[in-house]
């Protein structure tokens, strides 16, 4: 559709897994022609499925993402069928080269050559051996936008470190954040979060990038430290720590203004979610409850002094 912003602007796609094909997959949405660049010899499983060729039999009993088709029948094709891959590949076109050949090296040159965007998302070591540079691609095409999607950027030590997105939300902080405050660290599970908000970020840079290319006539090379850009989000955690000297600690089911818990009530296994935003609806549940002296104390006095002695409130509600 030419009516949509990104029309006429070809990206080419060499990621993998989510966040990457993410990135591409918004891209295409906008209206950019993405070509996904893959290697005919190397079977992605995580993408194409974990078995190049199941049969509707092996599914039957399979569930979870190694079961991911429509109706758990594979087709003739299953690996243009995987979940996964229909989930970041809408709108998107496909092309096989082997990059680390010089036929291939040579035809993927070409395509830069006529591309506006690269996007790649694979290891430090794995896209230095592809050729995935910028001197080597700016060269190319000097117009050329070059994102790479790093875990923890080009350099520094850390910058070859590979993993999914739940790794690295262990290592920023964003772990620490969640189950409850009684709870042993690993129970909060793993999440992967930074897969999901990265490809924001990065269609984010590239619209500023196109945008500098209009007045400057040049490319560049966007470096997307992805667990940095995680990071962001965690500021008011990074600045609190700082300011009041106290470790990241999850919340739990608690709000960082608004009382609320789940409390017993009479019966068996009987409860009541109760969330309180300010100081009518704390004056409601204190007549609920009858209007008992503790709740007119000058600890629960204000909505700040009720979350700074929320511990105490909540033992005094639910033994109500």
């Amino acid at each position: 559709m030419t009516d949509l912003p990104l029309a006429g602007v070809r990206v080419l796609d060499i990621t993998v897994v989510w966040s990457g094909p993410s990135a591409t997959r918004y891209l295409a949405a906008l209206g950019a022609e993405v070509i996904r660049v893959e290697s005919i010899r190397y079977y992605p499983n995580m993408n194409r499925g974990q078995n190049p060729y199941p049969t509707k039999e092996s599914l039957a009993g399979m569930s979870g993402m190694a079961a991911a088709y429509p109706d758990k029948d594979p087709g003739e094709e299953p690996y243009n069928t995987f979940g996964p891959f229909l989930l970041v590949s809408q709108g998107k076109k496909s092309t096989t080269m082997e990059l680390d050949s010089e036929e291939g090296r040579e035809a993927f040159h070409k395509l830069v050559a006529q591309s506006d965007i690269v996007v790649e998302n694979n290891s430090r070591v794995l896209s230095s051996a592809l050729g995935l540079e910028w001197d080597i691609l700016g060269a190319v095409n000097p117009r050329l936008i070059l994102v790479k999607m790093t875990p923890l950027g080009l350099s520094g030590p850390y910058m070859n470190a590979i993993g999914f997105g739940a790794h690295f939300e262990g290592l920023t902080g964003l772990a620490a954040l969640r189950a409850h405050p009684d709870a042993p660290p690993d129970d909060g599970g793993s999440t992967f979060h930074m897969d999901d908000i990265a490809p924001h970020g990065v269609v984010f840079a590239v619209l500023s990038a196109l945008m500098l290319r209009e007045r400057t006539g040049r490319g560049q090379l966007i470096e997307f430290p992805q667990a940095e850009y995680l990071m962001q989000g965690l500021g008011d955690q990074f600045l609190a720590a700082a300011a009041d000297d106290r470790a990241i600690a999850p919340d739990g089911n608690r709000h960082p203004s608004t009382v609320q818990g789940v409390y017993p009530c009479a019966g068996e296994d009987q409860w009541i979610a109760v969330a309180v935003r300010d100081d009518a609806e704390w004056a409601g549940l204190r007549t609920a409850l009858g209007d008992p002296s503790w709740a007119g104390g000058g600890q629960f006095a204000t909505a700040l002094d009720r979350r700074r002695n929320q511990d105490e409130l909540d033992q005094l509600i639910a033994s109500h």
